[in-house]
């Protein structure tokens, strides 16, 4: 695909990643005297760029990057804005994400990396945690900063061995004046806390520890907690239960190890760590007491080792790429994809990740009452649990029918195959339902990763209130869709005949009349006739008695 070759003084080289908001570029930043750095440029996609609350919410995350510094969290160089986009200037990371080591380990018969060494990863995750959720403002007051999107896919370890907490993106801090919607979630579901899906409002640095103690869960089963499992089915479960027992996975599992992981899983946030340096120490006691050191060089040495073959892609496609920007004139060229040749970094598109990564980073309105929000566990017990909690949890609306058919999730292949193509597809207002071929779209906006067969789709959006709107597509090629869906017009005499007709109706039915022959229901719609006076009781003669009449229930 031709894109423009600059930005500024960023000159683009590949493509490393694209997720709903925003697109993740490999350039090289220019400056005086032949100047020039390799950096990761993230910017924010057009579509977004004009909408206030994604531009606040790329910036917000510009902003609490900006005030971190540590080895484990990744650096922002610079933020800016240059010919309309928005952007954030990054270091560079060569190296892969935990998840897509997990993977690896997932598919070896043999001991890939030994389970000290991915200790000791999550350990020195748990340190930049640390340093995030102490971060304070300028003027020392404490951010509280959460970074609510803990999990394998933004734990990334370079092949020096040094690990890095990615993606501030849905961050937040007290401070900050961007809120999130009241009921609204975000996040991947199999590594949210039980008080994020029960909707609470105010959540603390512990979900954080609960979802890097989900990390710990994978690294000691070596498989994922909730394989097979549905978003909904997985919601259901940790809102009520919580997380499965680690021994259930590893029956011989060390009690101490055991102990750690359960502690940072607890249902209750009181039961787990309260700060992640506490978690962190009692990692680092027990790799200490395998008697084996472990540290950025053994971390390396496996990261060499299993990733060799994509270490040496990585390089062979950057060095060929500038070679080729450099001798490249015009103002637009064609941008190769870095993250499907070597994936040297996590691509945040929803089309490359799979199994628990798959389909699982939303934002959704819940919209639950006070007390359904604290006791869903009571709910989920019921025979139709698993849908309610299903339609309370996602904000499915009330009139829906149980016999929907299910959502249309991301794919799962970890790179797009040849016969594939990419969509993206959203719609205003963010509320909206959108549908493919009559099947529910998870979320909104969504990245789809589909078959190219050539034929026509129909892609629908709908919401309460709005006009909904269709487009008919050929899965051809890549396509981004947009639907703006507009208010339903009420008729200009609506307000009039709302007010007028239920006297009208109301009056013969529960008010007084004449004896003689019973009035007739009034028409549904007013005419011209001018209907018979209706006699009053003179209220000067006072009140009589009169006989009850009996074809009257209302006497």
């Amino acid at each position: 695909m031709a894109r423009p070759r600059r930005l500024g003084k960023f000159r683009f080289i590949a493509e490393i990643g694209h997720g709903g908001m925003a697109e993740v570029f490999l350039a090289v930043m220019e400056g005086p005297a032949r100047f020039s750095k390799l950096i990761a440029l993230k910017i924010l996609r057009e579509q977004f760029a004009e909408q206030p609350e994604g531009r606040e919410m790329f910036l917000n995350e510009a902003r609490l990057a900006a005030r971190l510094s540590h080895p484990n969290v990744v650096s922002v160089q610079e933020v800016g804005e240059e010919d309309g986009r928005l952007f954030i200037a990054m270091e560079y990371l060569q190296g892969q994400p935990m998840s897509r080591l997990m993977s690896r380990i997932r598919k070896s018969e043999e001991e890939l990396v030994p389970l000290p060494v991915l200790l000791r990863i999550l350990s020195e995750a748990l340190a930049g945690l640390a340093h995030a959720h102490e971060c304070t403002d300028y003027d020392g007051t404490p951010l509280q900063l959460v970074h609510r999107d803990v999990t394998p896919h933004n734990i990334f370890v370079t092949y020096d061995g040094t690990v890095k907490m990615l993606d501030f993106g849905i961050a937040k801090a007290v401070s900050v004046s961007t809120q999130t919607r009241a009921g609204t979630i975000k996040g991947k579901v199999s590594f949210l806390a039980p008080e994020q899906l029960l909707g609470e409002a105010s959540l603390d640095l512990r979900v954080d520890i609960y979802a890097l103690g989900c990390c710990l869960w994978e690294a000691l089963a070596k498989q994922r907690p909730y394989q097979g499992m549905s978003d909904v089915a997985v919601m259901t479960r940790v809102a009520s239960v919580g997380a499965p027992p680690i021994r259930e996975a590893v029956p011989h599992i060390h009690p101490e190890l055991e102990r750690i992981c359960m502690k940072a899983i607890a249902f209750r946030p009181e039961d787990r760590y309260q700060d992640a340096l506490e978690f962190q120490s009692d990692l680092d006691q027990f790799i200490l007491s395998l008697g084996q050191p472990i540290g950025r060089k053994e971390i390396s040495a496996h990261m060499m080792r299993v990733f060799a073959e994509d270490r040496a892609k990585a390089r062979a496609l950057i060095e060929a790429n500038l070679s080729a920007a450099s001798l490249t004139s015009t103002d637009e060229f064609s941008v190769a994809s870095l993250a499907t040749a070597s994936g040297s970094w996590p691509d945040s598109s929803s089309s490359s990740r799979s199994g628990m990564d798959r389909n699982v980073e939303f934002s959704v309105p819940t919209e639950l009452p006070a007390a359904r929000k604290t006791k869903m566990w009571a709910v989920v017990v019921g025979v139709g649990g698993l849908l309610l909690v299903g339609a309370l949890v996602i904000g499915l609306n009330s009139g829906d029918a149980a016999t929907d058919t299910p959502p249309v999730t991301a794919s799962a292949s970890a790179e797009q195959p040849v016969g594939t193509i990419h969509l993206q597809v959203s719609a205003q207002p963010s509320l909206a339902r959108m549908f493919l071929d009559g099947k529910t779209l998870a979320t909104n906006p969504m990245e789809l990763t589909v078959p190219k067969d050539g034929e026509k789709h129909v892609i629908r959006a709908e919401a309460p209130g709005y006009v909904g709107k269709a487009e008919q597509i050929r899965f051809d090629r890549d396509q981004v869709i947009q639907f703006e869906l507009e208010k339903h017009e009420l008729p200009a005499d609506t307000s009039a005949a709302s007010t007028t007709a239920p006297p009208a109706k109301v009056g013969p039915v529960v008010g007084p009349h004449p004896r003689g022959p019973k009035p007739t229901a009034e028409p549904a719609e007013p005419t011209t006739a001018t209907p018979p006076p209706v006699p009053t009781p003179d209220p000067s003669k006072g009140k009589t008695k009169r006989k009850l009449d009996d074809d009257n229930p209302f006497e």
